[in-house]
């Protein structure tokens, strides 16, 4: 064959996977609307979207989604009540001008 038959071999190819590609296509979005319908899906719910915005009857906000928070183990003790303070945020009343060493948990 020579190239000009093949060039032209190349483009009724290229036009009739277009053509199967619009077809299959206009099926898999009526197959995703009717399964968005069906289950009443969101942007925010399939991960296209970062923010999820609240419809207006319970209050037009938007928000981002929070990342579960690990817990902290406890890095002070207090050996007369057994309460515990993990060294973040607001020291308790209980070590605030103590030496914190003495009240460090052996682990």
């Amino acid at each position: 064959m020579k190239l000009r038959e093949l060039t032209a071999q190349l483009a009724d190819l290229n036009a009739q996977i277009e053509a199967a590609r619009a077809a299959e296509s206009d099926q898999a979005i009526a197959a995703c609307r009717e399964l968005i319908d069906l289950y009443g899906l969101s942007a925010y719910d399939l991960g296209f979207v970062k923010t999820q915005h609240i419809p207006a009857n319970r209050g037009s906000r938007t928000f981002r989604a929070k990342l579960p928070r690990a817990t902290v183990p406890p890095k002070y003790r207090d050996p007369a009540t057994g309460a515990t303070w993990s060294g973040r945020g607001k020291a308790p009343a209980w070590i605030r001008d103590e030496d914190r060493d003495d009240f460090l948990i052996n682990n």
